[in-house]
């Protein structure tokens, strides 16, 4: 067993009581806390830890850790600015459905038309900017998101849409201790989200009468995370993580701010609901300058059954060359293949993943869906 030294700075240790005694009243809270089984839609989720099939909760490092587990924070040295990131996302159905226009996304009826012509194949389309100032224990950033998915069942004649669009503002905060050993994080931020989640009949849609901003509910909120790494100082730095996303879960208020007006129907969008996540990294060392990290997660621990817990395991690996190449691979839900590639040069980088996920709700019949993301980065 790992012991952490009390010694060398005056008052480290009753410090590290403190917060040992705040993360343990954090647990026992939650644990009462009930979670319902509609699909979990977090804050953000990062191309590069999708492509390693969502695996990122005890691997924690780079602009990703904000969103996974704060506690990665502690592993940030220098000062860096992230002016440009650009992250689109699009299923392989909308790759085939707009026949060379690219913007028919925008209008929602056009959006409807057009998913109708592809029956029972799911829709989706996405784009995320993400401005981020990261020091060693500190982040805050900006993050606008839009997206939207559609599945036209010719059974029914219907068509069901999930759509949203968020503008948020968030802090992270990480500190390390026994030399790096364990490291705790928290988080806070603030969501303004305008959400419909709704079924349209064909008449709905033939009306042409229907917009975003007149069917989204719109509403503000805020969350907070928390997260904890616990690093084995031995070959390989075995590392296990703990993340709770949204403590206690992140209600929105109704208020239309910026993305409808008084036509937009009354209430709030949906809950965040609150997730605990468990992981485990390993990192494995090829050769001068080449590396590699193998990942597993376990999703929504607490609320793990006997017929939802392959959904819940996450897999993934990355090796890295001389900091440069990224190369990318995992399992996503237990059943899902994810790949991806990056390239970093210098401020600049480029990334590219595919991964699979379930779009139904918990107990549903599945309905999988084949993503593909594309990411542009500067950054200093």
């Amino acid at each position: 067993m790992v012991q952490i030294s009390k010694h060398g700075v005056p008052g480290l240790w009753s410090l590290e009581v403190r917060f040992k005694y705040f993360v343990l009243v954090i647990l026992i809270s939650i644990i009462s806390l009930d979670l319902q089984a509609r699909p979990n839609r977090p804050f953000y989720q990062a191309g590069r830890a999708l492509a390693m099939g969502d695996a990122f909760t005890a691997v924690g490092t780079g602009w990703e850790a904000v969103y996974y587990n704060a506690a990665g924070l502690a592993k940030r040295n220098r000062p860096s600015v992230k002016f440009v990131d650009i992250e689109t996302m699009a299923s392989k159905s909308f790759l085939t459905l707009f026949s060379g226009s690219y913007t028919k996304f925008l209008s929602m009826t056009e959006l409807l038309q057009d998913v109708q012509s592809n029956p029972n194949a799911p829709y989706s389309v996405g784009m995320s900017l993400l401005p981020q100032f990261m020091v060693r224990n500190f982040s805050f950033g900006l993050l606008f998101r839009g997206a939207t998915e559609a599945t036209y069942d010719d059974t029914t004649t219907d068509t069901s849409m999930y759509s949203s669009a968020d503008l948020g503002l968030y802090s992270h905060w990480a500190v390390a201790f026994g030399g790096g050993v364990v490291k705790l994080g928290f988080g806070a931020k603030v969501i303004n989200r305008a959400e419909l989640d709704r079924t349209y009949t064909s008449a709905e849609i033939a009306s042409g009468a229907l917009e975003f901003s007149s069917q989204w509910q719109e509403g503000w909120g805020y969350g907070l995370d928390a997260g904890l790494l616990i690093t084995m100082p031995v070959v390989g730095l075995p590392t296990l993580g703990l993340s709770i996303q949204d403590v206690g879960h992140t209600e929105f208020f109704d208020k239309r701010l910026i993305f409808t007006g008084d036509s937009a129907p009354q209430g709030a969008p949906q809950k965040i609901n609150q997730k605990v996540n468990a992981g485990f990294s390993t990192i494995l060392k090829h050769g001068r300058g080449i590396r590699s990290v193998i990942a597993v997660d376990v999703k929504g621990v607490l609320s793990l059954s006997t017929s939802n817990y392959l959904d819940r395991i996450h897999a993934g690996w990355e090796m890295a060359v001389n900091k440069k190449l990224f190369i990318r691979a995992g399992l996503n839900q237990g059943r899902y293949w994810t790949a991806g590639l990056g390239i970093s040069l210098g401020g600049l980088g480029l990334e590219f993943a595919t991964y699979g996920e379930n779009l139904a709700d918990e107990g549903a019949p599945r309905q999988a869906d084949r993503k593909y993301v594309g990411r542009y980065v500067l950054a200093f």
